[in-house]
């Protein structure tokens, strides 16, 4: 026989085995009276697939061209055009229409998608660990109840204490000279003015914060110790917390205050060693990134997971702005550096990268700033450019939220009609 009838969802359709045979691998092209597919009695093979993409499929062995229609499902054509085993790729006239729906339910997965919270890993362990999930939980998903949101709150109320406490004891107001020197701190004040110049050295030595604000930090320290202990005892996936980039930033705050709280029983010896010294203050500057803990519970809002959805995708126009921004910047730094060459403004190319930087930023400090006319107009020209550089990426970036924020409204409209529907008995509790 020269045609095949092929039966597709109940549709038959008659095609030649020798337009079958110009595209070899393919399902199709491999039929044979041994397929579990061939029916002997009615002489067809028979797929229970769609018949309308089938279609697409026909015209693909008829014309060796791969074409769209703009309503058929992007992932239901994927799915069959790897069932019949065709890897060819969209044409360019219904490339464009393809690629546009494919983004659309990228999107909307990126918006559905939920945070992994390790909740599959409970059920590969055995019975009895109800406490741990009920836990794990409260402290990984706020919205999830009562006790959550409570928690939610408590926890917002330290993180918000311990910036305050952070804040208030590096004022001079907030601070008391030490008990160690019962008043008498002149000797210690001579040592300190003749090897250290830097007030804040001083003042750090001699004064400390008040008490209560240290039995407000050794309490907060100590929650966020023992938060995280708990997180990581009744996490059910060990290796997977750490994947975590903000677990990890906690482990690394935990190890800087507990580094802290050791160093601070040498406070002298910590102020006569560099090395002591630039420990103590790096543990001190580390732990004020105590306030990105916000960001576990931030991103559980819609808003905020759309803004930094938005961000990701940008991130690649962004970083070739960053490049360029670079560039313009060594660019007119060589340009001022020549320009200022008669005076001693910039005395090397580095501090006209800085001016290049601040003029396209448009922050403007006037620390250093041209002089000659040659020198004005080169910062002129600098100035403009940055102007324009910074229009772009934050075009981007809001184009981007628009989008997002678009497809998330409309995934609220239809989970909203889903759950319109009418409740069943089970469901309703008096």
């Amino acid at each position: 026989m020269d045609t095949v009838i092929l039966n597709v969802g109940g549709t038959f359709f008659e095609i030649s085995w020798k337009l079958l045979k110009r595209h070899p691998g393919t399902r199709l092209a491999e039929l044979s009276e041994k397929c579990s597919e061939f029916r002997k009695e009615k002489n067809e093979y028979y797929f229970d697939r769609n018949p309308e993409i089938f279609n697409v499929i026909l015209d693909f062995y008829r014309y060796g061209e791969l074409h769209f229609s703009s309503n058929l499902c992007t992932r239901l054509l994927q799915k069959e055009l790897h069932f019949w085993n065709i890897e060819c790729s969209m044409e360019s006239c219904c490339i464009h229409p393809y690629l546009k729906l494919e983004n659309q339910v990228q999107m909307l997965d990126k918006i559905k998608e939920p945070r992994n919270t390790c909740h599959e890993c409970f059920d590969t362990l055995p019975r009895g660990v109800r406490i741990r999930r009920r836990i794990w939980t409260i402290m990984e998903e706020p919205l999830s109840s009562k006790a959550a949101k409570v928690y939610m709150v408590f926890y917002f109320m330290v993180i918000l204490i311990s910036t305050v406490v952070i804040l208030l004891s590096t004022h001079e107001d907030f601070r008391e000279e030490r008990r160690e020197f019962n008043g008498n701190s002149t000797e210690m004040r001579i040592y300190l003015q003749a090897h250290h110049v830097n007030k804040k050295v001083i003042t750090f030595v001699l004064n400390r914060p008040f008490q209560v604000l240290t039995i407000l930090e050794r309490m907060t320290d100590l929650f966020f110790i023992i938060e995280m202990t708990v997180r990581f005892s009744v996490c059910p996936c060990k290796k997977r917390f750490f994947k975590s980039f903000l677990n990890v930033l906690d482990l690394i705050i935990n190890i800087a205050i507990i580094a802290k709280f050791v160093l601070e029983n040498y406070y002298i010896a910590i102020y006569k060693s560099q090395i002591l010294y630039i420990m103590f203050a790096s543990c001190h500057a580390v732990t004020i990134f105590r306030l990105t803990r916000v960001f576990r519970f931030a991103l559980q809002s819609s808003g905020i997971r759309i803004l930094f959805l938005a961000l990701w995708d940008s991130l690649k126009d962004l970083s070739v702005l960053l490049l360029m921004c670079l560039t313009l910047a060594v660019l007119f730094a060589n340009m001022i550096f020549y320009a200022e060459f008669s005076n001693f403004t910039f005395s090397n190319m580095f501090q006209g990268i800085w001016f290049a930087i601040v003029t396209m930023t448009t922050v403007g400090y006037g620390d250093i700033y041209p002089v000659t006319t040659i020198g004005c107009i080169v910062g002129a020209l600098c100035a403009l450019s940055g102007i324009i550089i910074l229009a772009v990426p934050i075009a981007i970036v809001a184009g981007n939220f628009t989008t997002y924020y678009k497809k998330y409204t409309e995934f609220q409209m239809i989970k909203g009609k889903e759950d319109d529907r009418p409740l069943n008995r089970s469901q309703i509790s008096i």
